[in-house]
């Protein structure tokens, strides 16, 4: 989730904003009579490199294995599960659940970033998380 201001909020967006963010960049620009920008400089060079993230997780499997491990959760008596939906061809996760659900939103904004040994996130033409 990306707030107002276009800084990560929680998730995949607030672990890796330094990556896809990049840097505010001063460009001048004019306006023609119909309100039209025109560029007379070329956009400086990124400073830093910008990266995006492709996310493998679809929408409907994830709701069904939300749903699906809530009702396993009340069946079992049990007081927490886990989830995890792979496509078995690439590895990709397609869905990841938790009960009950993680309402961590306010610490996630602490989350370390990803460290050297941490695997790169899956790149797949499924979903785009860019900004």
């Amino acid at each position: 989730m990306v707030g107002l201001e276009d800084r990560g909020l929680e998730g995949v967006e607030v672990l890796y904003d330094d990556l896809l963010g990049g840097k505010p960049q001063f460009v001048v620009a004019q306006q023609d009579a119909l309100g039209r920008l025109v560029f007379r400089q070329d956009e400086p060079a990124p400073q830093a490199p910008i990266f995006d993230v492709y996310l493998t997780i679809d929408e409907v499997l994830q709701y069904i294995a939300e749903r699906e491990l809530a009702r396993a959760v009340e069946r079992s008596g049990r007081s927490r599960a886990a989830s995890v939906v792979l496509d078995p061809a690439t590895g990709e996760i397609l869905a990841l659940a938790n009960q009950p659900p993680s309402t961590r939103t306010a610490t996630r904004r602490q989350a370390a970033p990803p460290s050297e040994t941490a695997l790169p996130p899956t790149t797949s033409s499924r979903a785009r998380s860019s900004r």
